[in-house]
């Protein structure tokens, strides 16, 4: 079980070369969801957006908003967290 957290697209390869369906991927800032959209495809795992107050991003199906709350949930129910840039 990894938490995957991407603050970047720059690595967004390689972090989506390692998704298991045990994993979740975190979009750290929700503006980085529209550009990405298309490179994301299917993944195996959730797809989760950390709430932005600054943003506008609409959630849409298959991608579910998470309140800060939630993102240290998740820290601690993950055995091994990453961070992509």
């Amino acid at each position: 079980m990894v938490l995957h957290m991407l603050y970047g697209h720059r690595q967004l390869a390689d972090c989506l070369s390692l998704l298991t369906d045990k994993d979740a991927l975190v979009v750290m800032h929700a503006d980085l969801v529209k550009p990405l959209r298309e490179s994301l495809g299917e993944i195996p795992c959730p797809l989760l957006v950390l709430e932005d107050a600054e943003s506008d991003f609409p959630v849409d199906d298959g991608i579910v908003s998470i309140s800060t709350a939630d993102w240290v949930e998740l820290i601690c129910r993950h055995s091994h967290n990453i961070s992509w840039s």
